[in-house]
């Protein structure tokens, strides 16, 4: 039986198509270098940032330092701290409402992958976050998708443990629900809107 529905964030509640917040497009600029070298800097350094051990301030300043890169390090984070403020019209508030109705009946978590931008948080992100019984975002957690200590934190933290097979996770992320599934937790791979799809699926898990 489904006890625990477990949403991301970017790419399932928040339309993330055309939105500058992917974080090589940042730092592309910030460093003044290529997306092509962006990407790979990011995907050789970002577990430590994503996880909380490192500020995204002390992020930069170390790329700064290993790549000998010239920038202003202020202008640096707070242009990454603009770029993360986003419109709430790119919020799915239909899916939202229906969060809130599958909220009386289940548990309802959020587990994304985030960096802790001050200035980041959105006006509307309490407005967001009231639907939600729990959320486990990565800096605040530790833990990142896809690696399995994020999931195993997750049935933890909701006291799933031995029961994963009572959660439902929905994410956009192929590598994301592969990992999930590893563990024994349904999964549900999305794209951003395509209700009938959830509405769907989750009919056939028993979801109402």
């Amino acid at each position: 039986m489904i006890k625990h529905i477990v949403f991301d964030f970017g790419g399932v509640i928040l339309d993330l198509d055309g939105v500058h917040t992917g974080y090589p497009d940042n730092l592309a600029v910030i460093f003044n270098i290529s997306i092509e070298d962006a990407v790979a800097i990011w995907s050789e350094n970002k577990t430590a940032v994503m996880t909380g051990k490192e500020t995204p301030k002390e992020f930069l300043a170390r790329i700064k330092n290993e790549h000998d890169f010239n920038f202003n390090l202020e202008e640096g984070i707070n242009y990454w701290e603009e770029q993360n403020i986003i419109d709430e019209s790119r919020i799915d508030w239909e899916l939202l409402e229906h969060i809130s109705e599958l909220k009386k009946r289940y548990q309802i978590h959020m587990l994304t992958d985030q960096i802790q931008l001050q200035n980041g948080a959105s006006s509307w992100i309490d407005k967001v976050d009231m639907h939600f019984h729990t959320i486990l975002r990565s800096y605040e957690q530790g833990f990142r998708k896809p690696f399995p200590e994020s999931y195993q934190n997750l049935l933890q933290k909701i006291n799933a443990e031995q029961e994963p097979m009572s959660v439902v996770f929905i994410d956009d992320n192929k590598a994301n629900i592969d990992a999930s599934n590893e563990i024994g937790i349904n999964s549900i791979l999305y794209t951003f809107k395509d209700h009938d799809l959830l509405k769907n699926t989750f009919k056939e898990l028993g979801i109402y």
